[in-house]
């Protein structure tokens, strides 16, 4: 991080009362992690299996697909089979041919990129860099085979030399064997606890794909080993991604691994270990928060938010960026139409998918700031964490609090709220607990929150989870109902139920009207 970057960082956080965990764990300072541009494919040593080739043409738009390759001084080796696999035109660069014009514009019209194995020489041109970032931003393809795809990648562990950096925060190790057993402790000293660095061990005959900015799979005859290192207590991860051995056109790529979620578990390894050892009080010291816990959002819990917010006329943003939705279409959000159905009459709607955006935009940054009330919209936690987590847009939802203003979110909305996250898993909403998404907004600390409760079946695993987190604890809202947070007080209101877990002890659930301590973990006398 630049110093100019940071300091405009280390301001918003001054602006703020930020909750002490979340001061702790600005000391690496975490960042948005991005997925990446295009596709990649790395192939480790040896000869590259016809199935790995047939997936690069089609990441790279299929028959039509115009390929560059880039060879060793002499012949190319790969040539022939791309043309031979239905490529529309296949144009060789040699590592240390100077890029003239006519190589500059296949670069610049190519689908896809491919260097073959010893053809490192041009990491050292800066503007095939550039190119290739270019390839990748149009959506296309880059890949290579053997010492060619380790050079793609950030670092190339081997050489121990700087790469393109089209594989950021990686190494990358290929294996001179197509089985990773027997080699499988070859990262360890490659990777060094807190680096932040994900290390990914190659074998003979293999690819690494990476496909739609973040979805990791592998091809070929062996299996891909991710991994990252323990440190400062974090427990080393890892894990083995089987290849497929054919890829036939019109197949959907296998996606057994989120590359986001594995470079945030190196990232988290840089801090201190989360949860903590001895978790904060729960508490809102100013403002309040309103957590729905999905189905139905009522007209109580609409009119408590209003009220919170400082009546009808109040600044409210709307969130809905933890849906789904298509390039281009226009962000809906249900709780914009339900408050200005409620009367209130300046609602706006802010929606990004890029942190980028949620860190520098000057007119989101300009309504956060203005508001006295923020509505986080439902849909999937992850799709929250990376577009405003670590951003100043979070820091700025965390002002609205402090100048006691309110902070409401139904289902994920509800979710994200809390210290502890749940259901980050970007496969599928029905893992608890996902490594790399395991911390949410922290506008709660000390709690793991959970919404359509009993309605999902949800309290056997949460179970579970809190006898592995004693120290936290644990809120389970169900549908149509919400649970308004001042201080350390809790109410339930609405038509269901509200489930606390402290400590291993049975859960104590409790209706509307009623309240809880959250300091005192028992039902507000």
């Amino acid at each position: 991080m630049r110093f100019a970057q940071l300091a405009g960082y280390l301001v918003v956080l001054a602006l703020v009362a930020t909750p002490s965990n979340i001061v702790a764990r600005q000391s690496f300072p975490p960042e948005p992690i991005r997925p990446i541009a295009g596709s990649l494919v790395l192939a480790g040593h040896g000869n590259t299996p016809d199935a790995v080739l047939d997936a690069f043409l089609h990441l790279g738009g299929g028959f039509e697909v115009d390929i560059v390759v880039v060879a060793p001084k002499g012949k190319s080796r790969s040539a022939a089979r791309w043309k031979l696999r239905g490529a529309r035109s296949v144009t060789v660069i040699h590592a240390k041919a100077k890029l003239d014009k006519k190589l500059t514009l296949a670069l610049l019209k190519a689908g896809g990129v491919w260097f073959e194995d010893k053809a490192e020489a041009l990491v050292r041109n800066t503007v095939s860099a550039a190119l290739l970032r270019d390839v990748l931003a149009r959506g296309g393809v880059v890949g290579g085979q053997g010492v060619g795809s380790m050079a793609l990648a950030n670092l190339s562990v081997d050489k121990k030399s700087k790469g393109f950096g089209l594989l950021p925060g990686s190494r990358v190790h290929l294996l001179n064997t197509s089985d990773e057993s027997g080699s499988a402790r070859e990262l360890d000293p490659i990777l060094t606890g807190g680096d932040g660095l994900v290390g990914w061990q190659i074998p003979k005959e293999t690819a690494l794909v990476i496909h739609y900015g973040r979805r990791v799979g592998a091809i070929g005859n062996g299996s891909v080993v991710v991994q990252v290192a323990g440190a400062k207590g974090w427990p080393e991860r890892r894990a083995s991604i089987r290849a497929v051995d054919v890829f036939e056109y019109g197949d959907e790529l296998s996606y057994d691994v989120d590359l986001l979620a594995w470079r945030r578990s190196a990232q988290d390894r840089m801090g201190p270990l989360f949860p903590p050892e001895n978790a904060p009080t729960p508490k809102v010291p100013r403002g309040t928060l309103v957590l729905s816990g999905g189905g139905g959002v009522q007209s109580p819990t609409w009119n408590r938010f209003i009220e919170a917010a400082g009546g009808k006329d109040a600044t409210i943003v709307c969130i809905p960026s933890a849906a789904e939705f298509d390039p281009g279409d226009e962000p809906r959000s249900y709780s914009a139409r339900e408050l200005r159905e409620h009367g209130c009459a300046n609602v706006f709607v802010i929606h990004t998918n890029d942190p980028d955006q949620a860190d520098k935009d000057p007119r989101l940054l300009a309504l956060l700031e203005k508001a006295s009330g923020v509505w986080i919209d439902g849909g999937r936690t992850y799709r929250m964490m990376d577009s405003f987590q670590h951003t100043k847009s979070h820091a700025l939802m965390r002002n609205v609090l402090t100048r006691g203003g309110v902070v409401g979110g139904s289902s994920a909305g509800c979710q994200v709220a809390g210290d502890f996250l749940v259901r980050g898993d970007p496969r599928t909403n029905r893992t608890l607990v996902h490594d790399g998404y395991t911390t949410g907004l922290g506008l709660l600390e000390g709690v793991i929150l959970d919404a359509h409760f009993l309605q999902r079946n949800r309290h056997e695993p949460f179970v579970e989870l809190m006898k592995n987190y004693p120290q936290m604890l644990g809120i389970g809202v169900d549908e149509d109902t919400a649970l308004i947070v001042r201080g350390t007080a809790a109410e339930v209101i609405g038509d269901q139920a509200v489930s606390f877990y402290a400590s291993g002890s049975d859960p104590v659930v409790l209706r509307k009207g009623q309240q809880y301590d959250l300091e005192k973990r028992s039902t507000a006398r």
